[in-house]
């Protein structure tokens, strides 16, 4: 009668270390089941993260190229605004031109409703410098080789002399804006909103968060481009 007792309670204990194992093997599987989905789903994910990000890549490169090659030659329509009225204008390009008065207004109309194509027209790019961007050029700015001093400029810009306003307002854009002496001016009056660029492709999109010094050389030597028409401006 022990005996007996002793055989089930060793048949009890290897049913139950049986159980064990099957249990544990069945934890084993349905965890490898998951895993194996869970590596899936991210293996998944990552291409379509690369392929997302690759085509994104090419978009800038090819934005960036363009730019290389247009932004100093085809026409830039470049305005003045205060107070979301267009207060001077140029045109860069092979054609170089100051913007009319009447032209003024009627871009004034259109920045109201935010139609920046009306504005753009044939032009390449359309570049809006608000009147904010003066001040943060500092107290005294050189303009032509002289110093004025910054409400002195301001005060001109407003003015109805659009011959003397187009002149100034040229070689700050010269000299200061679209230079190439310091190219991280424009991008970071990019980022505080001073200036917009139209269209906003994927290079300038991406000048939000890539740090400025990694396209500093690049910046310049476009810059350096658009400062041959402007300067053409200036003398003519």
């Amino acid at each position: 009668m022990f005996l007996n007792n002793n055989y089930i309670i060793k048949d009890k204990m290897v049913f139950g270390i049986i159980i064990a194992i099957a249990v544990f093997m069945l934890v084993l599987v349905f965890i490898w089941g998951i895993l194996k989905r869970t590596v899936k789903i991210f293996f998944y994910a990552g291409i379509i993260i690369l392929l997302i990000f690759a085509a994104y890549s090419y978009s800038i490169y090819k934005d960036f190229t363009g730019l290389n090659d247009n932004l100093g030659t085809s026409e830039k329509k470049v305005i003045l605004v205060d107070n979301n009225k267009a207060i001077a204008g140029l045109l860069l390009g092979k054609e170089k031109g100051t913007l009319t008065s009447a032209e003024l207004d009627l871009y004034s109309s259109y920045l109201q409703d935010k139609n920046y194509d009306e504005i753009l027209g044939n032009s390449y790019k359309l570049i809006i410098l608000n009147s904010g961007i003066i001040t943060d050029l500092g107290n005294e700015i050189e303009v032509g080789g002289s110093i004025i001093k910054n409400e002195d400029v301001l005060s001109n810009l407003k003015s109805e002399d659009s011959e003397e306003k187009s002149a100034l307002f040229g070689a700050i854009v010269e000299d200061n804006v679209l230079g190439s002496k310091n190219p991280l001016f424009f991008f970071s009056e990019l980022r505080k909103g001073n200036i917009k660029v139209y269209p906003e492709t994927a290079a300038f999109k991406t000048m939000e968060f890539v740090p400025l010094l990694w396209i500093k050389d690049a910046w310049k030597k476009m810059f350096e481009k658009t400062k041959e028409t402007a300067e053409n401006f200036v003398a003519e």
